[in-house]
């Protein structure tokens, strides 16, 4: 009996001295997987989003195509190649997103798709970074042809995987990147512009001045730059009715904001140093309880204009 009694205490000991070995050990790899698993919670926060496109004659009144462009993505940002280039041929459409699912400390989250015509996509592909100075997901794209034929990405780099999560009281920091393909970009160094809950930059270029729509909460606001590199803070401009803008120049010189409402996608007309008059009506108006937004616009070589956007179900 006495035997008995020491054998179960014996096994009770390993069991327990084990379960201690168990708990570290999983208290251990829980510490391991620590960014993994906010990956994957900040992607399962999102509900499936897609990218559909519309086109317009005059840029106010868009027709959307009947299918979508991408399945599971957001924040689009869409360039068209005016020259053959390392990064494919002239007329060639990238469209830059996010696919919530892939997003990750690794920048994996950032996609690829191109297409000839806007109506037919290929498969997306992975873009791939390189000296990056962010420790955490890389998102928001905003990208523009240079000169030299690459392509120069403009993103808000964030410092954890959940680019939405908000860590002390640190500004947002606004970086970009160049690549020869459009696939492998290399991180310049140092910050294009930073500042408290700016994201969604948008950047486009107008009479040698670059300029750099920002959102921040539900207000959009503008940064100026002479050379693409560091932007400064437009003090006299703020849009308190929308946020997460696109932009395109216009023949005029003109600017016109696209801008993500409750309503739909908006726009306003802006004149440089001069007057900023809004236009009415909704560019394109939201479905009951559908959620629309996250607008970029481009003008095509033959005066048309094609807008791709975000749509929740």
């Amino acid at each position: 009996m006495e035997k008995k009694y020491l054998l179960i205490l014996l096994v009770s000991m390993i069991v327990l001295s084990s379960g201690v070995c168990m708990a570290q050990g999983v208290l251990k790899s829980t510490e391991e997987i620590d960014a993994t698993e906010q990956e994957a919670a900040a992607a399962k926060s999102r509900e499936i989003e897609y990218i559909y496109g519309a086109i317009s004659e005059d840029g106010r009144k868009f027709t959307v195509l009947p299918e979508y462009l991408c399945r599971s993505g957001a924040l689009p940002d869409v360039v068209e190649l005016t020259r053959n280039s390392t990064v494919d041929k002239k007329g060639t459409l990238l469209l830059y997103f996010v696919d919530p699912r892939r997003l990750n400390v690794e920048g994996e989250g950032m996609m690829l798709a191109t297409s000839s015509d806007g109506f037919d996509w290929s498969a997306p592909c992975r873009l791939v970074f390189s000296e990056r100075q962010n420790k955490g997901v890389i998102v928001d794209p905003s990208v523009i042809e240079l000169p030299n034929g690459d392509v120069r990405m403009y993103f808000y780099g964030a410092e954890s995987a959940d680019p939405d999560q908000k860590r002390g009281i640190g500004e947002n920091k606004i970086y970009s990147a160049v690549s020869a393909d459009g696939v492998r970009f290399r991180v310049e160094p140092g910050v294009r512009f930073e500042a408290f809950g700016v994201r969604g930059p948008e950047v486009v270029y107008r009479n040698g001045e670059w300029f750099m729509f920002l959102s921040r909460g539900q207000e959009t606001i503008l940064a100026r730059s002479p050379d693409g590199m560091s932007f400064r803070r437009e003090a006299v401009f703020s849009l308190i009715t929308g946020w997460q803008p696109g932009a395109v120049v216009l023949p005029n010189n003109k600017i016109r904001i696209f801008i993500t409402t409750h309503a739909g996608i908006k726009s306003i007309l802006y004149n440089p140093g001069t007057t900023m008059m809004p236009e009415y009506g909704e560019r394109i108006q939201a479905e009951s309880g559908k959620v629309i937004g996250e607008p970029s616009c481009i003008r095509r070589p033959d005066g048309s204009y094609f807008l791709v956007f975000k749509k929740k179900p």
